[in-house]
């Protein structure tokens, strides 16, 4: 996959308790490097859950050595909200606080999975494996101008690169909007197409 395809994905991704954003510039940008660390992060994740399952008087200690590198390890990928948890229980666990970590641990931990369970639906999408399109919020505005610059001329194609771009994924804000573009064009309909985009951007 184009890398800035890759990291137009990552950026529009809305999964909770990730912020990709912030960890695409932790990598300068580089989405394949943030992807390729993402996936070590969900493939060893789950053991490591594992092993805090079973937490004692007597593992305590341990078990604060464990928190403190998946709090590392969340932290690392930007999974902020799962790094939070895991820093609450390490801060619990050095203060010989067992009732919160035994009050707390499962719900970190399912957290946690669920994480992965969204991250791992996530590399389907990157790797072309969803079943379907990409999916944004909404077209990407240079996109409607370019469209409606080239309906304004009547460049037949400059339209049809702007909606083989526009098509390329499905829209969450409206989306029977990009079907809609394309089917006027294809019928002709540039002056359709021409007034309806200059309604949504105001040019």
């Amino acid at each position: 996959m184009d890398k800035t395809v890759m990291a137009e994905i990552l950026r529009s991704a809305d999964l909770p308790g990730m912020d990709f954003a912030r960890g695409l510039q932790r990598f300068n940008g580089n989405a394949e490097v943030y992807a390729r660390i993402l996936r070590v992060f969900v493939k060893n994740m789950p053991a490591a859950l594992d092993r805090l399952r079973a937490v004692s008087p007597e593992t305590l200690a341990d078990y604060v050595i464990l928190i403190h590198g998946l709090k590392g390890s969340c932290y690392g990928v930007n999974a902020d909200a799962a790094g939070k948890l895991a820093e609450n229980l390490e801060i619990a666990g050095k203060n010989g606080d067992l009732d919160y970590v035994l009050n707390n641990n499962a719900g970190f931990i399912q957290a946690t999975e669920e994480l992965l369970a969204g991250l791992e639906a996530l590399f389907r999408s990157l790797d072309g494996d969803d079943g379907g399109k990409t999916r944004r919020r909404a077209p990407e505005p240079s996109l409607l101008r370019e469209l409606l610059a080239a309906s304004r001329e009547y460049d037949i194609e400059a339209m049809e690169r702007a909606l083989n771009r526009l098509t390329q994924y499905e829209y969450e804000s409206d989306p029977g909007l990009v079907p809609w573009l394309k089917e006027q064009a294809d019928n002709f309909a540039y002056d359709a197409v021409r007034e309806k985009l200059e309604e949504l951007t105001g040019d």
